[in-house]
């Protein structure tokens, strides 16, 4: 994970193409989310260091600070055929702002950014996930991390989706799946998964779903939910981690661009390039 020179940070993970920024009018992240995982063996986060990690990033911004739990569930197979299972409870600790759009979870293990009211990759997500990533290294002397994520859930609308396969025209052919066939004029809903694996350590996984929504007069909505991940052990750099999180941000663009036809990712660009750290992605 050594950082690279020039715009390597600007060029998607894998096959996918290289495309200009662009503002994107039309489509709605309704959730975005950053994560770091860090190993095993590291310190974990206490009481004490929830709050000292609150103290850093300002108890202004984020007047919220509550306790949960965090319950992992394990099933194994065994030669029997039999099942067991195991469960493991952790502590986590949710800082938020004031409407609660903006919510920093501190688990053991893990620091995760979700954004509600998402604009632009670096005031909105960029920006809090390394200063929250930053003050929880420094608070609890973390250093290596194990799994860097991003995950984008985008809701797509169209009054006049009144069906399921209005999609059909809407999705690319890798993503219209059954939409597309025989059985379009049959569906009442319709959901794919495709796990892809970019590079060695990079994957991602892209779920789209079409269902009636409610918002929209009960017509056809679809959510397109990408979560892209590289899990490449790294040792915590702040400037490092900033430019993998940009490159995973410009994969999740050119996976997003992938679902949709060009003519209709056409009509959601509003403009041309608008520079480099305002982009919607």
């Amino acid at each position: 994970m050594a950082v690279q020179p020039g715009d390597f940070f600007d060029i998607p993970y894998g096959p996918l193409p290289t495309t200009g920024r662009v503002q994107l009018d039309g489509n709605k992240i309704v959730s975005a989310n950053a994560e770091v995982r860090f190993l095993r063996d590291e310190p974990g986060v206490n009481d004490q260091q929830a709050n000292q990690i609150r103290e850093l990033l300002g108890k202004d911004l984020f007047p919220f600070l509550e306790q949960n739990e965090q319950r992992f569930v394990t099933l194994n197979i065994t030669e029997g055929g039999g099942v067991e299972h195991s469960q493991e409870v952790s502590k986590v600790w949710q800082l938020s702002n004031e409407d609660r759009s903006v919510t920093v979870t501190l688990a053991p293990l893990a620091v995760n950014v979700q954004v509600l009211n998402y604009l632009h990759f670096q005031e909105s997500l960029a920006g809090i996930f390394s200063l929250a990533l930053g003050a929880y290294a420094s608070t609890t002397n973390a250093t290596i991390i194990q799994r860097l994520g991003l995950r984008y859930i985008n809701r797509l609308t169209d009054p006049e989706a009144k069906r399921p396969e209005f999609w059909s025209s809407v999705l690319s052919s890798n993503f219209s799946g059954p939409t597309a066939g025989v059985l379009g004029s049959f569906l009442q809903g319709a959901r794919q998964q495709m796990q892809l694996r970019l590079e060695p350590t990079v994957g991602a996984v892209v779920n789209s779903v079409i269902f009636q929504d409610s918002e929209m007069a009960n017509a056809f909505s679809c959510l397109v939910d990408i979560d892209v991940f590289d899990e490449r052990a790294t040792t915590f750099e702040s400037k490092n981690i900033s430019d993998l999180t940009r490159k995973l941000n410009r994969t999740a663009y050119g996976l997003f661009a992938e679902t949709l036809t060009n003519e209709f990712l056409g009509g959601l660009k509003n403009g041309s390039n608008i520079g480099k750290d305002g982009e919607i992605e």
